[in-house]
């Protein structure tokens, strides 16, 4: 059945005309649709749709087209669906004009009955789930926690949980001792729920616990503060095994996407992104470290891409929508090796697409069939783990792309690279020159003194264990963005294709690039990140010459304007 919902601008009346000009059967009721319907909510094809046509439409196993648009094109797509995917016959599809309190009810009520199904609604879900769900909910309740660790003691029976919060892991205390000490059976009960839960409405091959075993799983869970997207990840370990959570809230994520200056790159930045991200063909490349928001910019450019092209993005898992694009999930693990990643990159440019995304260059043959795609005239978006923009031709030369191929004016557009640091809480940080040092800080102050001393608007964040403050954790209040982006100009390319890298760099530096030192710099001379604890998170300290870099970027005198 595809159900196709009705747009803002279109009028129930319209509907009504549009069902009798095109003689299609009106579902006025829940109690006109047809009986024993099976959904395919969480196939690619419906996926597709919803995208399309803005979930407008709902497609059934049974051949039925439900639609809420008068848009015959949104028809068609679905019927192309249906015939491709479930091998039904045109001449036994049935489309059904919906009004939209129908469509909606059809979504509730599917929604609703697979909580039931993975036991999160009905009163007969375990003690098991219940802790899982309680821990989760927990983590949604406070505000920019990203992921959950459970370190699962089987020999000494003790577990201990921690949230990370703004990027620093804190203990999750046990409400019902009072203390950090958790149950490790009865964690490991809850882990082994989720597990046996996952897969089939997932769409990915049924797991079986085994705290012996690496398991990588994701899955949706219903829980009082609403729907989470988990990915699970289990290492055995000497002492029993370590889970990690990441968390992608549902539907909160697509509201949390913005445009690219108000995630936190500056202006110069911006405009060698857009260039970059405008060009018709060639490799545009976002790195950084796990949990650096690297998706979150992958996603905020492609929405927006104007809907005149065609974007495919292939992923693992996906983890927002993006209106208009064809969403695919990767799929490494069952026999449906179409869905492999290398089968994936090879079937793309059968699609005609404009714009292709990969969730990430994770091998060889990835790598070289991305290499074909830009050199075909596509537009290729991926991301890569490195430790800074320039190191990307590097890891690329890893992946067999040779530094000589790097030298192409058609194969590379920018390197991307980011990472997220602590924000100084503006309530309860210290003025540099009232800060007070003690033990193996007096060093790094003298530092810090050195290099930023002259400078007013220096904060350092209150990290003593005491701190009163009700506004932050331990100092810190959320993350700054810091980020350095490489144009691939014509200068780029020869040091690339002479694989000079430093010597890159240096040149860079000497026009005034905005590394993601200079980028740390310039919050830190704002007060917006705290100089004691900066250079723990970066490649390489921050240096004078970066300081003054962001000094003159901060005056607007820089060297080269034209340069990021």
């Amino acid at each position: 059945m595809v159900t196709t919902l009705m747009t803002h601008s279109a009028t129930e009346s319209a509907l009504v005309a549009f069902a009798k000009r095109g003689g299609y059967p009106l579902i006025e009721i829940e109690a006109d649709l047809p009986e024993d319907q099976e959904w395919v909510f969480e196939s690619n094809s419906q996926l597709m749709l919803d995208n399309i046509a803005d979930q407008k439409i709902i497609i059934s196993k049974a051949g039925n087209i439900f639609t809420n648009t008068p848009s015959l094109q949104h028809i068609q797509r679905a019927k192309n669906a249906l015939n491709n995917t479930l091998r039904v016959h045109e001449n036994n599809m049935t489309v059904y004009v919906c009004r939209t309190s129908v469509m909606e009810l059809i979504r509730q009520q599917h929604t609703k009955k697979m909580a039931e199904r993975k036991g999160l609604i009905h009163s007969g879900r375990t003690e098991a789930q219940i802790l899982m769900e309680t821990i989760v909910n927990s983590a949604l309740v406070e505000e920019n926690v990203s992921d959950i660790h459970f370190f699962v003691n089987e020999n000494t029976g003790k577990t201990y949980v921690q949230f990370r919060k703004d990027g620093i892991l804190t203990f999750r205390r046990n409400s019902e001792n009072k203390s950090n000490i958790w149950n490790s059976a009865e964690v490991m009960s809850a882990c082994s729920s989720m597990i046996n839960t996952d897969a089939v409405d997932e769409g990915s091959s049924r797991k079986t616990f085994n705290t012996n075993e690496a398991i990588d799983a994701s899955f949706t869970l219903s829980v009082a503060c609403g729907v989470v997207k988990i990915r699970y990840a289990q290492v055995p370990s000497s002492y029993g095994f370590k889970v990690a959570l990441r968390l992608h809230r549902d539907g909160s994520a697509d509201k949390e996407i913005k445009d690219i200056g108000s995630m936190g790159y500056l202006p110069v930045q911006c405009e060698k992104i857009d260039e970059a991200t405008e060009s018709a063909a060639g490799i545009v490349i976002i790195s950084g470290p796990t949990g650096s928001g690297k998706t979150t910019m992958l996603y905020c450019v492609l929405r927006h891409i104007p809907d005149t092209k065609a974007i495919y993005t292939f992923e693992d898992p996906i983890e927002m929508n993006i209106p208009g694009a064809t969403q695919v999930r990767v799929d490494n693990e069952t026999m449906n090796s179409s869905l492999s990643w290398a089968a994936l990159s090879k079937n793309a440019l059968r699609l005609d697409p404009d714009v292709i995304m990969f969730g990430e260059l994770r091998d060889q043959e990835v790598a070289h069939e991305a290499v074909n795609m830009a050199m075909t005239g596509h537009l290729v978006l991926t991301t890569l783990h490195t430790n800074g923009a320039l190191t990307c031709a590097t890891r690329l030369n890893d992946l067999g792309i040779s530094y000589d191929r790097m030298g192409d004016p058609n194969l590379l557009k920018a390197f991307i690279y980011q990472r997220l640091l602590p924000t100084t809480c503006p309530e309860c940080s210290i003025a540099l020159d009232d800060y007070k040092a003690s033990g193996k800080n007096i060093k790094r102050l003298a530092q810090v003194n050195t290099l930023f001393g002259k400078h007013q608007k220096v904060r350092i964040s209150n990290t003593e264990k005491n701190n009163p403050c009700s506004v932050c954790t331990g100092g810190v209040n959320g993350r700054t963005l810091v980020a350095e982006v490489a144009e691939i100009d014509h200068a780029a390319r020869k040091f690339m294709s002479e694989n000079k890298i430093i010597e890159w760099e240096t040149r860079l530096l000497e026009n005034d690039w905005i590394s993601i030192n200079v980028h740390a710099a310039v919050h830190i001379l704002q007060g917006r990140i705290c100089p004691m604890r900066v250079n723990g998170s970066l490649s390489e300290p921050i240096t004078a010459q970066h300081i003054a870099i962001a000094c003159r970027y901060l005056s607007g005198t820089t060297k080269n304007k034209g340069l990021v």
